[in-house]
């Protein structure tokens, strides 16, 4: 049983279970759960960087960078070092800085 992604215009837009390669219309990668294949399991709106063979997350901020060594995506400010379970921190892209959670 192996996942599939469905590729178009480098943009995963559906992810199916199959026995083999799909034998629909398409552009189908192989993806694995475990992330052995591909940087990472794919998912809906991932990217397929094809010179890479690597998919990759859609980025949750506009000004975060994607680390082309891991492909994650980093914000432009450190988590602050003191967020632990006593203080939590929530990301303000308008300012683009942590804030901490006061709730």
């Amino acid at each position: 049983m192996g996942y599939y992604a469905k590729v178009e215009d480098d943009i995963v837009t559906q992810v199916i279970v199959s026995d083999n390669t799909p034998e629909i219309s398409g552009e189908w990668i192989e993806t694995r759960k475990d992330g052995s294949i591909r940087g990472c399991y794919a998912g809906i709106d991932f990217h397929y960087d094809r010179v890479k063979d690597i998919f990759y997350p859609f980025s949750p901020y506009p000004s975060w960078t994607l680390n082309e060594t891991g492909y994650y995506w980093e914000p432009p400010v450190a988590y602050p070092a003191d967020g632990t379970h006593e203080k939590q921190y929530y990301w303000d892209e308008d300012t683009t800085a942590w804030v901490e959670v006061t709730e």
